[in-house]
């Protein structure tokens, strides 16, 4: 489980989340879908790389503040793709955030905001699995202090394994059952996932339309199993 500087949540909490959940999950799904497709890389259009370049307030900044983030991706207008290049800055940069941030923590079993910390605090592994899901995450102001530290000392060990994070996909294998795990991830970020009953994470699932044969939910005991393998991924 993340953690977490937030000392509460409520039900009001979890009914936002699970409003934003259900506007959200089909662009992060589809952006999912684009990663599977393109071995793990995250081609967008011209358009939306011109928008992302110009951007006044870069995601990456985003992942140092989890509270902030939180509270933006509550209120994040998710009518438009990241695709489109009408796309407002701020709501293309808060999608981006949040869907890097439960990604690292579905592939990782930290989220990138923790990653962030961690690679702050000298965990050198996590500043490379942080490069691995969004390389951006190298203008940050300690990251470049890490990389200038690197160039002029002793530390070849330290920059091949950034060289083969970089070269390494996003992804590198498909998800299994991906929009259901997407789901518990960000209801693992938000500090619920811990405390729902299997009865009310199914409610929540049916609620936001992400049961069936592709979530491979239909049922209490399917959850439990379900659950049982995100949890094997990220309580590393």
């Amino acid at each position: 489980m993340e953690t977490s500087t937030k000392p509460n949540t409520s039900e009001e909490d979890l009914q936002i989340i699970t409003a934003v959940l259900k506007e959200a999950i089909p662009d992060y799904d589809e952006l999912l879908e684009v990663l599977e497709n393109n071995n793990g890389w995250l081609p967008l259009k011209s358009e939306s790389i011109s928008l992302l370049s110009d951007m006044n307030t870069p995601w990456r900044t985003l992942y140092e503040d989890k509270n902030q983030l939180e509270r933006l991706s509550a209120c994040v207008n998710f009518e438009e793709k990241v695709n489109a290049s009408n796309n407002t800055q701020q709501d293309t940069h808060i999608i981006l955030a949040s869907f890097f941030n439960c990604l690292a923590l579905m592939i990782h079993g930290r989220s990138m905001c923790q990653l962030i910390t961690d690679a702050k605090s000298g965990d050198d592994a996590a500043f490379c699995l942080a490069v691995q899901i969004d390389r951006t995450v190298l203008q940050l102001p300690y990251f470049q202090k890490r990389l200038l530290k690197s160039q002029f000392s002793d530390d070849e060990e330290f920059l091949k394994k950034l060289a083969s994070r970089i070269q390494t996909p996003i992804l590198q294998s498909k998800i299994r059952y991906r929009t259901l795990m997407f789901t518990f991830a960000v209801l693992d970020i938000a500090n619920f996932l811990d405390k729902l009953s299997h009865e009310k994470l199914l409610n929540i699932c049916v609620e936001i339309k992400v049961t069936g044969g592709d979530s491979g939910i239909d049922d209490v005991d399917k959850l439990g199993k379900r659950l049982q393998e995100y949890k094997k991924i990220t309580r590393m």
